[in-house]
């Protein structure tokens, strides 16, 4: 024990660093603990109660819509996104409209599981016209579609 007390009063700078590095992953292990380890809140719980089985019959629906030229579908987590490329002369509002019924092609159930992400863009349309792309979006708690500012 006096060995252990002499070194201590020799070395008293590298001691109070070991000290306070032990202190300091003490401090990271319980502040990540908290942060970061097990949250009992899954936000994918029911995903496969509500899977979307067959996304090309939804994109060939949408294909048939007046005005759109191609759809893609991507469903990733809890986020279906939607890319709607429209012919050039469909106004702001009309792609709107044709958004909106994309959204029946959806159930009930889905529709409260899922956020849905529209995108409507316009492929040949000239560079320099900013009506497109508008960018639209449904929270699962929502019944509407939330518009881009544009």
């Amino acid at each position: 024990m006096e060995n252990v007390l002499k070194f201590i009063k020799e070395h008293k700078i590298l001691t109070t660093l070991i000290i306070m590095l032990i202190i300091f992953i003490i401090l990271f292990i319980i502040l990540y603990n908290v942060l970061f380890v097990y949250n009992d809140d899954n936000r994918l719980n029911g995903k496969k109660e509500v899977e979307i089985s067959d996304k090309n019959q939804i994109v060939e629906s949408i294909k048939k819509y007046d005005n759109v030229e191609d759809a893609k579908i991507n469903i990733v987590t809890k986020e279906i996104t939607i890319i709607v490329d429209v012919t050039k002369d469909l106004q702001k509002d009309k792609a709107k409209e044709i958004a909106n019924k994309i959204l029946d092609e959806f159930d009930d159930t889905e529709k409260e599981y899922y956020d849905i992400q529209i995108m409507a863009t316009c492929k040949k349309c000239a560079a320099d016209d900013d009506t497109y792309p508008i960018i639209g979006y449904k929270n699962n708690s929502n019944d509407k579609i939330v518009w881009s500012n544009n």
